[in-house]
């Protein structure tokens, strides 16, 4: 099913209107029910009866291989929110988002649960799926720029862009786009934020696993710097701390697998590293101090 992608496609070739009618042929990765808005990859057949196929952009940086520790991230509640320490923790929590598949698995307190999940998780659901949001169209054809809600970004076969609309949009923006004389605007993703969101699931997902909420050096460096995430003002600019900037954070563009968390052991060339993989599309290195291999989780293998 893609109910929530439109078939009005922006296909801006040379020679070409701006926009061109399409009926989606063929769908990879959209999944059903799991809340996860991503798309792999389509075929888009023309009125012309000419078909391409779109695919994420291509992912730049080194390739690592990485091996699936065959262990189980399963509920667990802690008397505290496993993040900013306040007791009894109430308000259930998704790992990773819910708007990324996630389940819930464990439980923070309110303000931590609304607070990264207002401030920083969409910008994680925009850079995971490639999306360009509050996009405004303006041409001249209608006055003032038009709302035309989140464009999921992708590459033709043809060499063309394609964007894919989905949610709310003005109906005027179909008739700027047929004119052929159309400027887009939108909002850049805040990769510090997206990252932070990204931190933020794999130490929860770290806590599960080891079934308690870590007080290492490390661990307790990255807490506080979650927190000091959501004490940050809404309106000022934002860069993570030195902890959470240390970890890195990889994807790929396979296959997505909605919902699942896997520990992953990572071959750099520094030697082996931990991470926490998420939909087998993202993977964040292990968050918590290494010691937590031997003292809390004896059936983890010990990474040196």
């Amino acid at each position: 099913m893609c109910k929530r992608v439109s078939d009005e496609m922006v296909v801006p070739t040379p020679g070409q209107p701006v926009r061109r009618r399409a009926t989606l042929t063929g769908v990879v990765g959209r999944a059903d029910g799991r809340g996860v808005p991503e798309l792999t990859s389509a075929t888009l057949q023309f009125e012309d009866g000419t078909t391409i196929d779109t695919v994420p952009p291509p992912i730049e940086g080194v390739t690592r291989g990485a091996e699936h520790v065959p262990v189980a991230f399963e509920y667990a509640e802690f008397d505290r929110c496993p993040i900013c320490l306040t007791p009894d923790p109430d308000s259930r929590e998704h790992v990773p988002p819910h708007s990324l598949g996630g389940s819930v698995l464990t439980a923070t307190c309110e303000r931590c649960n609304n607070e990264f999940g207002s401030r920083y998780e969409p910008h994680a659901l925009a850079w995971y799926e490639n999306a360009l949001g509050n996009a405004r169209v303006s041409g001249s054809t209608v006055p003032g720029k038009r709302h035309a809600g989140t464009y999921l970004f992708r590459l033709g076969s043809d060499g063309s862009i394609v964007l894919f609309q989905q949610g709310k949009y003005d109906k005027a923006v179909l008739d700027i786009l047929s004119n052929g004389d159309a400027e887009i605007t939108y909002d850049p993703v805040d990769v510090e934020r997206a990252k932070l969101a990204f931190v933020k699931s794999a130490y929860l997902a770290a806590c599960v696993l080891v079934q308690r909420i870590p007080d290492g050096p490390k661990a307790t460096t990255v807490r506080e710097e979650l927190l000091a995430a959501r004490e940050h003002p809404r309106d000022a600019p934002f860069i993570s701390g030195p902890a959470v900037r240390a970890l890195k954070i990889g994807r790929n563009n396979g296959d997505a697998h909605p919902g699942e968390i896997r520990l992953m052991v990572i071959h750099a060339d520094e030697g082996r590293e931990l991470g926490v993989s998420f939909n087998r599309r993202i993977i964040v290195d292990w968050p918590l101090d290494p010691l937590y291999f031997q003292v809390s989780a004896p059936r983890l293998p010990v990474i040196t």
